[in-house]
């Protein structure tokens, strides 16, 4: 049994309704033919759709590689850089979908519920996803419409995600910083998606949204956007902890941390990591001995990485058959009380 948790695509409907856009984000086509995503600020890139929309030609790559499962999540904008009630519009659409996909295709499809950016309406969408559609958690954006995560706004969701016991999956996203690293574009998975997903992290630790809520279940993509590489050296910022911070965590001149343990005793009391896009022996035995097998789930970023691929680097490791196996399902069905073998 293989269970791939991070696993993208569109609806046509969403397609349409993008294409149709005059303003940014939007999807334009290109000299070339292909589908652009365009961002504000002139952030662009290209989208081969034919694999996002085209399940049939899925479930066959899903053969070849081994998959039994997919856990679906929309690809980039996402709905919660909209206008709210634009946003809940395709939200609920593509919540829909996901039903109608998993049901044509008897479970081979699970989902993530998107969001509109409105906290109330947000929480009111994931109840009819999670109760009615059978989706099995949320996908949210490592910012909202460049609101840090931790804003209080946002509380109400994680209140409702710890109360319904389900996951939320943070997805890097155009990041905060992106004019920084719009050059050579890095702005993409090269290093701002991993900026940002990390940020997003660091900053539900120590605002304290997890003392809040110390029973919600995180899960950061890309085997934790580099957090685990850097356990020990994140402490730094428990200044609040530690009896002497460094002068850097004392001397910040931002908020002061409200974390009431150190940032990696997080990691590993709230956070699971995906191994989507880090097809790296060495990165991955980081995560491995740091986190622990239990931590990790499977995943394969398909379309934008190759699922056989994703699949075979798993297989191949040096490692336990029993924690290949809780890699590959048995952390999701722990995670989602889901239970698929």
């Amino acid at each position: 049994m293989k269970v791939d948790f991070e696993a993208h695509f569109y609806t046509r409907s969403y397609l349409k309704a993008l294409l149709e856009r005059d303003l940014p984000p939007k999807f334009e086509y290109d000299s070339r033919g292909r589908i652009v995503l365009v961002y504000p600020e002139g952030f662009r890139m290209a989208r081969y759709v034919d694999r996002f929309i085209d399940f049939d030609a899925r479930v066959d790559d899903m053969d070849r590689a081994g998959v039994n499962v997919q856990i679906l999540s929309i690809a980039r904008p996402g709905t919660d850089r909209f206008d709210s009630k634009y946003g809940l519009k395709l939200a609920m659409e593509i919540n829909d979908a996901i039903a109608r996909i998993s049901e044509k295709y008897e479970d081979r499809f699970l989902g993530l519920a998107s969001l509109p950016k409105d906290p109330e309406m947000a929480v009111e969408e994931m109840e009819r996803a999670i109760k009615d559609l059978g989706i099995v958690g949320i996908n949210l954006h490592s910012n909202i419409d460049g609101k840090p995560l931790d804003a209080l706004e946002f509380l109400p969701i994680y209140e409702k995600a710890e109360q319904m016991r389900i996951p939320v999956f943070i997805h890097p996203t155009l990041p905060v910083v992106s004019e920084a690293v719009k050059d050579y574009g890095l702005w993409g998975a090269a290093l701002g998606y991993t900026f940002d997903g990390a940020l997003a992290a660091l900053r539900l630790i120590l605002s304290g949204v997890l003392d809040t809520y110390p029973s919600l279940k995180v899960v950061l993509p890309h085997l934790g956007e580099t957090l685990p590489y850097l356990f020990k050296r994140i402490d730094s910022a428990g200044s609040t902890i530690r009896k002497k911070g460094p002068a850097s965590a004392r001397l910040g001149g931002g908020l002061e941390p409200k974390n009431s343990m150190l940032p990696s005793q997080y990691l590993l009391r709230n956070f699971y990591v995906d191994s989507a896009g880090i097809l790296h022996s060495h990165a991955f035995i980081c995560a491995y001995n740091t986190l622990g097998a239990e931590r990790i789930l499977f995943a394969t970023d398909y379309p934008f990485e190759d699922m056989e691929e994703a699949s075979q680097f798993i297989e191949n490791l040096e490692i336990p058959e029993k924690d290949k196996k809780k890699i590959f399902y048995r952390n999701f069905e722990n995670l989602t009380g889901k239970k698929l073998h």
